[in-house]
């Protein structure tokens, strides 16, 4: 599904992000990405996203390029963001809509949907997020952990083939978390591709088949089965990463 060949990325103040990064997600996959901080993470995933562009490599979605031109033309930009969701790491970065239910049917409206439908499914992710009771309610009013959910709805809403999540843990009160692990294993469980930064590896049991590693110099050194990783103590401690 997703394929990046010799990706490399550096901000404008030249501090170098990525450094010829290969890396292939399947279909239905739910992948790891785990690293001491500044190794790279969130970087790669503004761009599975599109919101940044590779300095050099190539990335595959489909087997269909993703670089600046697609991305001009909007008819295709517009598809290929409802087939990736992004949850940001801190969901202040992407609320701002005046109600919960405005938020969530942001995503629907911009895609054109009849507000009959954008009705519904508003709807039904605030009932399947649990956060009906929220509709009215202004999101910078709410706690961290409803923030968050309604950060989740808003791209649960536009039913993404992709869920890419920004270390989803950080913040959030225990039943929160463990609300969150089991949202993320029944999306996985439905098909969903799971692309996801975390160091919170005491509420993601169970949710990853594969963790993709990446150095303090940038690099991607290791794929590897998850539980895999998780078991090479040794490892983990070189890498400055527990």
């Amino acid at each position: 599904m997703i394929e990046l060949k010799n990706i490399s990325y550096a901000y404008p103040n030249q501090s170098q992000a990525l450094s010829d990064v290969s890396l292939r997600v399947e279909q239905g996959e739910a992948i790891a990405l785990i690293g001491a901080n500044g190794s790279g993470k969130s970087t790669l995933m503004k761009l599975i996203n599109g919101l940044i562009l590779a300095d050099s490599g190539e990335y595959l979605f489909h087997g269909t390029a993703i670089n600046a031109k697609k991305l001009k033309d909007k008819k295709f930009a517009r598809q290929f963001h409802k087939k990736v969701g992004f949850i940001f790491q801190n969901p202040d970065t992407q609320l701002f809509c005046s109600s919960v239910h405005d938020e969530i049917a942001f995503g629907l409206n911009q895609m054109g949907m009849a507000e009959s439908e954008v009705r519904q499914r508003v709807e039904d992710t605030m009932e399947l997020l649990q956060i009906s009771e929220l509709s009215d309610r202004e999101p910078y009013h709410l706690s961290g952990g409803e923030k968050k959910r309604v950060a989740i709805a808003a791209a649960v809403a536009l039913n993404p083939d992709v869920y890419v999540f920004d270390e989803p843990m950080n913040n959030l009160d225990p039943k929160t978390k463990r609300f969150l692990r089991q949202f993320m294993i029944r999306l996985n469980q439905s098909g969903k591709t799971i692309i996801c930064s975390t160091h919170d590896f005491a509420y993601v049991d169970g949710i990853f088949q594969q963790a993709a590693v990446f150095s303090a110099s940038h690099r991607l050194i290791r794929v590897d089965d998850y539980e895999k990783v998780m078991r090479d103590k040794d490892f983990l401690v070189e890498q400055n990463i527990i």
